[in-house]
């Protein structure tokens, strides 16, 4: 059975090729430069991606997926003609990710070599998003920066699962870029929201998008609340077990565990014990910065002591540790 679903997953890859190649051409031949005389437009579509959706039959964000990665190809080498008699991935297979060109490039010629998926294709891309201008360097050094990147990123996919490969294809981009780090980091805070909305059958609903640091604080509550069922930290007292045997057994699904969670924390608000929301340990975030060494100056107010008084938190050999929210 597992030599016969590897055959088949092998067999969806090679056909994943085809329909990122031509759904790049696709994309290309319904610019807006072609108006109303687009291919998609032709068929009666608005868009390239209306077209994918349909002829394929996948979720929307499938299809938007299909189209960015088959563009990417396409900005590698130039589009089959018209006529098909070129053959459509003759130009695409003879990429060689040495060459110089588009820092993408060895994500292409991986993805037709097989070595990836066009999904993990998408998600490097996405993670690394595009070389920035960097003062004081030539773009062509930047490009090459990134296209190291890409390579080692190819190399790790076959070790992780998508969501890891996207989360380390970020934290590359934070690496080798410190000061896109930073606006991003304002970008993230910038959009934070919350709404709430009712469905056709009377349900509210609420939508958050969170900041870097509120995001991280609540992961922070939800693992120290749940970590019974995650398999967290051991209890040791009897007491300890005993709740983590109950939460263990409760009937309700992590989701309604959560759901309880927030809406006791609401509750509850700046009156309750940590104990009573988080359990043994108090969730927070917690930050250490490492300071200079105070020198001989204690009354000037610039020794590690005064700086944790004022952060609300402890020094310890020179460095600072702070908890928020904690």
């Amino acid at each position: 059975m597992r030599d016969a679903f590897a055959a088949v997953a092998g067999l969806s890859r090679e056909v994943q090729k085809l329909e990122v190649v031509l759904a790049g051409v696709i994309a290309r031949r319904s610019a807006r430069s072609a108006g109303h005389g687009g291919l998609a437009q032709t068929e009666g579509f608005r868009t390239p991606v209306q077209m994918v959706q349909e002829i394929t039959g996948v979720p929307r964000g499938e299809a938007i997926r299909v189209v960015r990665v088959g563009e990417s190809l396409l900005g590698v080498v130039d589009d089959p003609s018209p006529d098909g008699s070129t053959d459509l991935l003759g130009g695409y297979a003879s990429v060689d990710a040495d060459e110089r060109g588009p820092w993408h490039q060895p994500l292409g010629a991986a993805l037709l070599n097989g070595a990836i998926t066009r999904a993990q294709v998408d998600v490097i891309r996405r993670g690394l998003g595009e070389p920035p201008a960097v003062d004081g360097h030539d773009d062509d050094d930047v490009v090459d920066v990134w296209r190291v990147a890409a390579q080692q990123l190819i190399d790790e996919a076959a070790r992780c699962t998508i969501e890891d490969l996207a989360a380390s294809a970020r934290a590359v981009r934070d690496a080798i870029d410190p000061a896109g780090a930073e606006a991003r980091w304002a970008q993230h805070y910038e959009a934070r929201s919350f709404r709430m909305r009712v469905d056709a059958d009377g349900r509210r609903h609420g939508h958050i998008v969170f900041d870097d640091l509120t995001a991280a604080f609540w992961q922070s509550v939800m693992d120290a609340a749940l970590r019974p069922r995650r398999g967290g930290p051991r209890f040791m007292t009897d007491q300890e077990r005993a709740a983590a045997t109950d939460l263990a057994e409760d009937s309700r699904s992590n989701e309604q565990l959560a759901y309880d969670l927030v809406a006791d924390m609401f509750r509850a608000g700046t009156t309750a014990e940590p104990k009573d929301v988080f359990g043994t340990r108090q969730a927070g975030v917690r930050l250490v910065t490492v300071m200079e060494a105070a020198g001989d100056g204690a009354g000037d107010g610039g020794g590690a002591g005064d700086a944790a008084g004022a952060g609300g938190g402890t020094a310890e050999g020179g460095a600072v540790r702070r908890d928020l929210f904690g």
